[in-house]
């Protein structure tokens, strides 16, 4: 299994992630998964508390492939 990074418009991660998925799941046979890591903050608005994910290493989609 390798490793691969793809950098993209930060802010963008999600949506490149889905049209990857979209092209490369019906016309390759490659088994292979994206990742956009993403930690749970806690923030405060107004003296409320929201739980809200946010990108991890922003910019960044993680892409693991099976070795050929």
């Amino acid at each position: 299994m390798k490793w691969y990074a793809f950098f993209v418009k930060a802010g963008k991660e999600d949506i490149v992630c889905k049209y990857l998925n979209q092209i490369f799941g019906y016309h390759t046979n490659i088994n292979f998964s994206l990742l956009v890591p993403k930690r749970e903050l806690i923030k405060y608005k107004s003296g409320i508390k929201t739980l809200v994910y946010k990108p991890l290493f922003p910019g960044y989609i993680l892409i693991l492939t099976e070795s050929i």
